[in-house]
């Protein structure tokens, strides 16, 4: 991991958790109720197919009609029929949270038998396929300009520009590229491409079919491209996500969407969100690269990027743990964690991750560590003279996670220092207990609390 700042990153995989609700409203037993019933309803989920997961879930067919036979927790259709899908936000007095599955091939090669991408959809969300059957697309649409529109001889302000539109010119639209923010205009003078929200367009933009160089686009699979619009409204209460969908790749398989023009690159789990049409992609696990306007980032567990077709995207931030700790990570096929980033900044980290006294855990580590020599001495230097230093485990530098056996009752977790990271120590405690965590290990915890780290 080339990363500038020096953390540690935990991934947090929850094998079993036990839930108190410490509000009078019913969110933490509602939330893992709902999730419980979706993962039996939609269990045995066919390729290219989508699941109504939990009420409400709304799906139109390419005549923006209702899709027959998606209205219950348990139906599925196929994605060809599906020209939009929609999900209700969170509604603890109405008992709604709408999630619905997908299972998408994309772009992954057919020599992956029963392999397929996962996608959930929950809350206040919304998809618009912009992979359009060819019998449902149109030749042509009407437009009309809103100002002084420069036409350019392709799609993109690299390309020379061929002529101006005056305000108000009623002009006829030919196609569209694959990210759908510039449109090809009928000419007589060779191509020419307009900016697509300059324009005021009489009909579904995505009803064009794709012309130019991008003619020949990868995104071409059932709901391989898709607008993607979700709420940013606050949660009902802690233990309820924030709305968006997640995004699941096989292991060791990458794949390739489309979303609001954003080219996004999925090595394992992301989380997204838009706010308007940019589109903020969160690392959960593997890596994702994210390319717009021509510039690319690659985005690593625990960070996230935003982006818009035209603008590139924004340099690697830290997510928001705490807001993202409950997503439905358990409806994915692959179990994942959910990262947290401890920094080295002598400030203890919760993670919020419930133990009782006994439980055991394990912390599983890779990369290269350095930590404190002369335990005894240094703990007191660094006013921690309570630590036991026996319980400071150590391996070999480098090379694989280390994997233990033995009973997991805890969490299973996951720790990535930085290759170049300079001496120091991760610290874990639960109450008032604290021990060294070192090259990896499993530990019982000697009291009730949340599992804390300290760099």
């Amino acid at each position: 991991m080339q990363l500038k700042k020096f953390l540690w990153l935990l991934s947090v995989l929850f094998i079993s958790t036990t839930i108190s609700i410490a509000q009078e409203m019913n969110c933490p037993v509602m939330v893992e109720t709902i999730i419980d019933t979706v993962d039996d309803s939609c269990a045995g989920l066919g390729l290219n197919e989508a699941c109504y997961g939990n009420q409400l879930v709304d799906a139109q067919d390419f005549n923006e009609e209702p899709v027959s036979d998606f209205q219950n927790s348990g139906d599925t259709v196929g994605i060809t029929t599906i020209s939009s899908l929609s999900t209700a936000d969170f509604d603890v007095t109405n008992d709604t949270w709408g999630i619905a599955l997908l299972s998408l091939q994309a772009d992954l090669p057919d020599t992956l038998p029963g392999q397929s991408v996962t996608i959930v959809v929950f809350g206040d969300a919304q998809l618009r396929n912009q992979v359009i059957p060819e019998d449902q697309l149109v030749s042509t649409l009407p437009a009309t300009s809103t100002g002084a529109i420069n036409v350019r001889g392709g799609a993109g302000t690299n390309f020379e520009i061929v002529r101006t539109l005056a305000n108000g010119e009623v002009i006829t639209l030919i196609g569209r590229n694959a990210a759908g923010d510039w449109v090809q205009i009928e000419s007589d003078a060779g191509e020419a491409w307009v900016f697509a929200s300059l324009l005021t367009i009489d009909g579904d933009l995505a009803r064009l079919p794709i012309s130019g160089e991008s003619a020949n686009s990868e995104y071409t699979a059932p709901m391989q491209a898709f607008q993607l619009q979700t709420g940013i409204g606050q949660p009902a209460c802690a233990e309820v996500p924030p709305s968006g969908i997640l995004v699941q790749a096989p292991t060791e398989t990458t794949v390739h969407f489309l979303v609001n023009g954003v080219q996004v690159e999925v090595g394992s789990t992301a989380f997204l969100q838009t706010n308007n049409t940019a589109v903020t992609v969160n690392t959960l696990d593997g890596m994702v690269t994210v390319t717009s306007a021509g510039e690319t980032q690659a985005v690593e567990p625990g960070y996230q990027v935003t982006a818009s077709a035209d603008r590139a995207p924004t340099e690697p931030d830290d997510y928001d743990f705490d807001a993202l700790r409950y997503l439905p990570v358990s409806l994915l096929p692959e179990r994942i964690g959910i990262p947290v980033l401890v920094r080295a900044n002598n400030t203890w980290r919760d993670t919020g991750i419930a133990v009782d006294a006994g439980d055991t855990f394990i912390l599983r580590t890779g990369g290269i560590i350095n930590f404190w020599d002369f335990c005894e001495t240094q703990k007191v230097a660094n006013g921690q003279p309570d630590i036991d230093c026996n319980s400071l485990l150590l391996g070999p530098a480098g090379g694989d996670p280390l994997t233990l056996t033995g009973e997991v009752l805890g969490s299973d977790m996951t720790l990535f220092p930085v290759f170049d990271a300079p001496p120091h120590s991760l610290v874990a405690r639960i109450g008032s207990s604290t021990f060294f965590v070192g090259e990896g290990g499993e530990f019982t915890a000697p009291e009730s609390g949340t599992l804390e780290f300290r760099p």
